[in-house]
């Protein structure tokens, strides 16, 4: 086509502002028709410096476009963050690239529900999220809670925070991983299931916080204590214990899933009624051989299949077998594979009815 793009039709314009043309998009930033601009303004492929033309448009939702387009540059941003238009400046505020320096001046704004982004945003420095923590809104100061790069002095000043529904606050500063243990072991305290619940849920809760949350009376966190990677072997022998409700098979099948779980737990949970018990210790990689081919004959279908599938490697391993023989595993299977070697005569059989490839 031999026409210039400002000559051409409005649809095909439309078409040219929707594409990845850069020459074309930085030519129909400056069209006088509003649709075309803000079609301009959305698309990701606009050199950031037609942006930057476009976060000087008159219209609001052209600016609005920009502040949204992923490609704008942090100066961009930084220019929309003092946009006469809250909306604007709400989504420069969560935007990735918006550089500090318009965080910190976002962090004034008269409009809370931007001072929630900047308390969310993982480049707001810790000096502004300390000053955010004592806004005057508790939402602010939840947003400023959820911020996995929020200092820990200021999450366990949160956790004390004396004003509103301290509970939401608290199970906030509960769940992020930069909270203080110490914080922590208050917090499991507290007697709020909802704080509690954030607690067990964080990955640094000690075995000693998991322990005390084990002994609550109230089992409905007792599963998420069970899978917990800190608990301790002695509260999964504890949580293993349990009577038989569904609420303790849940934890019971928990148990027979956690690492950390003893042998001898794990042996007995292999012989557990409940089924998930069983299915959870037959994929379980510590459990003994013997137990193993037990649950492999299991009445539960699930439960068998489960068992056979954690069978076959260890028979491969053990006995040289490749692991797309399947004659030779299934052979093997019926047999005591676990006390036998390489020579064994099964093992011969085995290999000579199903060669390895």
């Amino acid at each position: 086509m031999t026409l210039v793009i400002e000559d051409r039709t409005h649809d095909e314009k439309w078409a040219a502002a929707g594409r990845s043309s850069k020459k074309a998009l930085a030519v129909l930033a400056d069209d006088e028709d509003f649709r075309i601009r803000r079609r301009v303004a959305s698309n990701t492929s606009t050199p950031p410096e037609a942006l930057a033309g476009l976060a000087e448009d008159e219209s609001r939702h052209i600016r609005y476009d920009v502040a949204c387009n992923s490609s704008a540059a942090p100066e961009t941003l930084g220019a929309l963050a003092r946009d006469e238009d809250v909306l604007v400046r709400g989504v420069v505020a969560r935007h990735t690239s918006t550089p500090v320096s318009a965080l910190v001046l976002l962090a004034g704004d008269e409009d809370e529900r931007t001072r929630e982004w900047v308390a969310e945003h993982a480049s707001t420095p810790p000096e502004t999220l300390t000053a955010l923590a004592n806004d005057d809104e508790l939402d602010v100061r939840c947003s400023v809670a959820k911020n996995h790069w929020a200092p820990p002095s200021v999450l366990a000043t949160l956790a004390e925070d004396p004003d509103g529904d301290r509970s939401a606050l608290r199970a906030l500063c509960a769940a992020n991983p930069g909270t203080p243990v110490e914080t922590l072991a208050v917090l499991a305290r507290e007697g709020n299931e909802d704080v509690q619940w954030s607690v067990v849920e964080n990955a640094n809760a000690t075995e000693e916080i998991l322990a005390f949350l084990a002994g609550e009376p109230n089992e409905v966190m007792h599963p998420a204590v069970a899978e917990h990677l800190n608990t301790s072997p002695a509260t999964l022998v504890l949580l293993a214990g349990s009577t038989d409700t569904d609420t303790d098979t849940d934890t019971r099948g928990r148990v027979a899933s956690n690492l950390n779980t003893p042998i001898e737990t794990l042996v007995l949970l292999a012989r557990d009624p409940g089924q998930i018990v069983r299915w959870s210790a037959a994929r379980h990689p510590g459990l003994p051989h013997k137990s193993l081919a037990v649950l492999a004959e299991d009445e539960d279908p699930d439960v068998a299949t489960a068992a056979a599938v954690a069978i076959a490697p260890r028979i491969c391993f053990r006995l040289g077998i490749a692991t797309d023989n399947t004659d030779a595993i299934d052979y093997l299977r019926g047999h005591e594979w676990w006390t036998m070697t390489k020579d064994d005569p099964a093992v011969v059989v085995a290999l000579a009815l199903s060669p390895n490839a």
